[in-house]
């Protein structure tokens, strides 16, 4: 399974995503939309997301996942649970 996060700092659903996919244990990437290029930033604006103008952005497998509670969903579904006791 491929994670990709784009956020940006000072983002508190950012980080909520960020926290849970922690807590669960499975690797990710994270990619800070402030640092990326132009060209890049706009190459995921218009192929990627479609015009999505918000973050987090969420990719499992290249298949966007629209927010906390969607990402929820599908770690249920594939019996991944998250250590919320630490």
């Amino acid at each position: 399974m491929r994670i990709e996060i784009y956020g940006r700092p000072l983002c508190d659903a950012c980080e909520a995503v960020v926290n849970y996919i922690e807590l669960a244990n499975v690797p990710y990437e994270y990619y800070n939309i402030e640092q990326m290029t132009p060209t890049d930033l706009m190459e995921l604006i218009t192929k990627r997301v479609e015009g999505a103008r918000h973050v987090p952005i969420i990719f499992i497998d290249g298949r966007k996942v629209e927010n906390l509670d969607e990402l929820k969903k599908y770690f249920e579904f594939n019996g991944i649970t998250p250590n919320i006791l630490g």
